[in-house]
């Protein structure tokens, strides 16, 4: 028991912490002013070194570069140190920021430029003056946002932002498309698209691969969620691990490397021919040197491609996870061979490429690649020129409506109220995010006419804020309200940026917040 009463405690501590800073960035957002050679970066919420925002770091501390800036690079705060040791075997000298530290807290609210690929905390408010550069995703299999019906209300937070940003990296028009329906941008983003392929792809572009009589491949399995039915995924691939070491030749290595969020659960101990990635190199440079890659669902397949390197797809739960997670286009559509079972994947690493793709890289890749992160560096941070193809994420056509419901309603009524609007309004239903959790069925039900947008919860707001919040509701001394005042205008930027919106209306709901944010859109 002495075990658990301190785990609980050393919990409650750890996220009282975490408010109390979140409380300090809502505080820092107005009271410090911005630094203009301040740059913060944050590559998959600083749990690895390897991406996009790895290759823009290592632009921006070139020699001939950009010296007067004041770099940042977020890492989580367990991995702070073995991540400081990487970058010196990588010989990478620069500053890094515990993620939800005070000192985090403190450069995302005064850092004007702010690289990203993937989500900030919910707190964040895009300040004025600061520019935002979100490079997520990847070109997409598995598919997002809306269409991703488990998760569907649940995007919020990404949602958020991707509509905050001024510039998004978008590696071709399909990929644009998908990101700006299926995340419901229209309306709510005003970013800049830059037709750019992904930095770190670059080293694709110059692939070297292979090593003198010897064959190197790579395994990256895409990430799962915790669901029942997808636990078994992982034994699979641990067991076919196992049965490819007994299997390999002292001339072959398998490189494994599963997704950081569950890398725990894989134990490489005791085999000789599977080894982890090795250190001291990023994982797409590493990548761009093997042979043959195996993956299943991941976006990887797409970067790996582009060399024109081997891809073998081994999808223990494709039936299920096509179903369960849904695919923009089928598995069998992809010229790449599927396999199930140790000998035939060892079958595939063996054999050449026996396939022709060069059409569909071509596709996948029309924009620049090489010398994708000095591009978009000149761009954002020295002012450059627009890019060729650079434009504005498109504005809807018509007059835009925001919809206010907790979802406590009639939802056959209140869909049917939304279908109706859409005839003349660009509709989007905005609801907070915990009412969304048992409405899945309902936000997919809904036409693609209508983009909803579950509003994200934060702890950032005073409590000076929020007590002010409450008293307005039933006084109005001036005080008060212009603290509430305050604290609202500080929501709406957080949750809608620079969107407004030509109807405002409130369906049902009682949660005072939210009803007088909407007074304010």
């Amino acid at each position: 028991m002495g075990r658990v009463r301190r785990a609980v405690q050393t919990a409650k501590k750890v996220s009282s912490r975490a408010e109390r800073n979140q409380r300090r960035y809502r505080v820092w957002v107005d009271a410090l002013p911005l630094d203009d050679h301040g740059v913060l970066l944050e590559q998959q919420n600083g749990r690895t070194l390897d991406g996009n925002i790895y290759y823009v770091l290592r632009e921006l501390l070139r020699a001939d570069g950009y010296p007067d800036l004041h770099v940042l690079l977020v890492v989580t705060e367990a991995g702070q140190a073995n991540m400081e040791a990487e970058l010196a075997r990588r010989g990478v000298q620069t500053k890094t920021v515990a993620r939800g530290s005070k000192e985090y807290y403190r450069a995302l609210a005064t850092s004007k430029y702010l690289f990203v690929d993937n989500t900030l905390p919910p707190c964040f408010a895009k300040r004025p003056g600061q520019v935002l550069v979100n490079t997520w995703h990847g070109i997409p299999l598995k598919t997002l946002g809306r269409q991703e019906v488990t998760s569907a209300p649940l995007i919020g937070n990404v949602q958020r932002c991707l509509a905050v940003a001024d510039y998004l990296i978008m590696p071709n028009a399909s990929m644009e498309r998908i990101m700006v329906r299926d995340y419901m941008l229209q309306g709510i983003c005003g970013a800049r698209v830059l037709p750019l392929g992904y930095p770190r792809n670059e080293p694709f572009v110059q692939r070297r691969p292979g090593r003198e009589g010897r064959r190197a491949y790579a395994w990256l399995p895409t990430f799962r969620m915790d669901a029942d039915s997808r636990r078994s995924t992982p034994q699979a691939i641990r067991d076919m691990l196992a049965a490819l070491d007994g299997k390999l030749q002292d001339d072959e290595t398998l490189y494994f490397r599963p997704h950081p969020i569950v890398a725990d659960r894989f134990d490489l101990s005791g085999l000789i021919h599977v080894r982890a990635f090795p250190q001291g190199v990023e994982a797409y440079e590493f990548l761009s040197t093997c042979d043959v890659l195996v993956t299943d669902y991941s976006s990887v397949m797409f970067d790996f491609a582009l060399g024109g390197g081997k891809v073998v797809l081994a999808p223990f739960d494709k039936d299920e996870y096509e179903r369960d997670r849904g695919l923009y286009q089928s598995m069998d559509e992809l010229p790449f061979a599927q396999v199930n079972d140790a000998d035939a994947l060892l079958g595939e690493l063996r054999s050449p490429k026996a396939y022709d793709d060069a059409g569909l890289r071509a596709a996948w890749w029309p924009y620049p690649t090489l010398g994708a992160a000095r591009s978009l560096c000149e761009r954002v941070i020295r002012g450059g020129a627009p890019l060729e193809g650079e434009h504005v994420v498109t504005a809807p056509d018509r007059p835009t409506a925001l919809i206010y419901s907790e979802l406590a309603c009639d939802l056959d009524e209140l869909r049917s109220e939304l279908e109706s609007l859409a005839q003349t309004y660009a509709v989007r239903l905005a609801f907070p995010k915990e009412c969304g959790h048992d409405r899945g069925a309902f936000l997919a039900s809904l036409p693609q006419e209508v983009s909803y947008t579950p509003l994200q919860p934060s702890p950032a707001l005073t409590v000076g804020e929020r007590i002010a919040l409450a008293v307005t509701w039933h006084r109005t001394g001036a005080g008060a309200a212009r603290r509430a005042r305050a604290a609202l205008e500080f929501e709406r930027r957080r949750l809608f940026g620079d969107a407004r919106f030509d109807v405002v209306a409130i369906h049902d709901g009682t949660q005072r917040r939210w009803l007088a944010l909407m007074g304010l859109m």
